[in-house]
């Protein structure tokens, strides 16, 4: 089914932010979210899946530096 897909930065003082969001589409008929859902009459509640899968996060690039939140900070404080 469908989900969406966050792509994160992760950082050297390891927070992560995220670098960019997408839906992706399963292309099934019976997913109701797809664009391929079927356009037909039919019993969309007892034949097709409702909700979208759990969210999915990758590290897609690492970073040296700490994150903008961390290298403000010396020490802790």
């Amino acid at each position: 089914m469908c989900f969406r897909l966050t792509q994160l930065t992760e950082f050297s003082c390891g927070h992560t932010s995220i670098a960019r969001q997408q839906r992706v589409d399963c292309n099934k008929s019976n997913c109701r979210i797809s664009q391929a859902h079927n356009p037909n009459p039919h019993d969309c509640d007892a034949e097709c899946a409702q909700r979208m899968l759990a969210d999915q996060t990758i590290i897609m690039d690492t970073v040296s530096q700490p994150c903008t939140r961390c290298a403000g900070h010396t020490n802790g404080f």
